[in-house]
């Protein structure tokens, strides 16, 4: 029955994780293997916090494994991984790996997503909106400053008909 199941756990597009209570990687897949960018044998008994990228990530990563194993309910939150001594997520400080957690029998099975293209993307339509924003003040602003221009030369010109060609 096991083998059944072991080709599209393998294969799958997610990387599956089994941590233990102490943050050590028990069971991995091949796509989370390559995530990390090390064989999976070797990622056995490995500590998960090994891979995450930053100190700021490692305290996320420390909370949602709390909150995991005291509440039992699905937790998720997003971290930055590395690939060996690469950043496996986008150098960009805000690229994360999405982690959707359950307990199961005292172990934390992990789906670790990645999701760097979205985060691209999210940062591309934040820079364009803001771009958007910055050129929609400009014209507004033109706008009042033509509008006061033509209020001028109307108010002049009413005033003054001598002005007129």
């Amino acid at each position: 029955m096991r083998s059944r199941y072991a080709e599209p756990y393998d294969f799958a597009l997610v990387g599956y994780f089994t941590l233990d209570a102490r943050g050590l990687i028990r069971e991995v897949n091949l796509t989370g293997a390559l995530q990390l960018g090390i064989t999976g044998r070797l990622l056995v008994n490995t500590p998960f916090v090994g891979f995450i990228a930053e100190d700021e990530d490692r305290k996320i990563f420390y909370t949602h494994k709390k909150e995991v194993f005291t509440t039992e309910a699905r937790q998720s939150c997003e971290i930055r991984l590395r690939k060996k001594a690469e950043w496996y997520f986008m150098p960009s400080s805000r690229a994360a790996g999405l982690r959707i957690s359950i307990n199961k029998a005292g172990y934390m099975r992990t789906v670790v997503i990645d999701i760097t293209e979205r985060k691209r993307l999210e940062e591309e339509r934040e820079k364009l909106v803001r771009e958007f924003q910055e050129s929609l003040a400009k014209i507004k602003n033109v706008e009042r400053t033509a509008g006061r221009e033509i209020h001028y030369r109307t108010h002049r010109h009413i005033f003054y008909p001598r002005h007129l060609p």
